[in-house]
């Protein structure tokens, strides 16, 4: 991977990320998984309610289950997406999601869908998702090398660029 961040310089100007191969595969892939949260975003709660008759509370618990992984899983998930090869960690989690969403649809189709399902769809698929942004925020410096990345334009950016005593 670092031997083609090296390749997007000639004659010393970055070349355009939009003639990289790798960020145009990570950004297409992005693009989908994007759609796809906003999608599940409605579609789980919309099927509780319509599909499943859901009442408040098992609103509530759906939610909370979403959540939860945050906090049971967003702990530990640093370290553990460090030891593995953050592509591969990527397109995984986005093709557990998947899959996991696809079950939903199934089991309607087949009569046996219930609420305990979207519970355990929401959960799985939310750390999925944990795993899924840890790696995507550790990934992309990876992919596009730091001289790409705006340094002093980006006040974010500041806090991780050392600065001089004089500055």
């Amino acid at each position: 991977m670092v031997g083609e961040s090296e390749n997007l310089f000639r004659s010393g100007r970055p070349r355009s990320l939009w003639q990289h191969s790798e960020f145009l595969k990570l950004w297409a892939g992005q693009t989908i998984s994007t759609i796809g949260s906003g999608v599940t975003a409605s579609a789980l709660p919309l099927t509780a309610v319509l599909v499943l008759g859901a009442h408040a509370s098992d609103m509530g618990w759906l939610l909370a289950v979403e959540s939860a992984p945050v906090l049971l899983v967003g702990m530990f998930a640093g370290v553990w997406v460090d030891r593995l090869p953050r592509r591969r960690l990527l397109i995984g989690a986005d093709l557990g999601r998947a899959g996991l969403l696809a079950c939903i649809p199934l089991l309607a189709y087949l009569g046996g869908l219930r609420i305990e399902h979207l519970y355990a769809v929401a959960l799985t698929t939310g750390a999925l998702t944990v795993l899924f942004d840890i790696a995507y925020r550790s990934f992309v410096p990876e992919l596009a090398s730091r001289a790409l990345l705006p340094t002093r334009s980006c006040p974010l950016l500041w806090a991780s660029t050392p600065q001089k005593a004089s500055e």
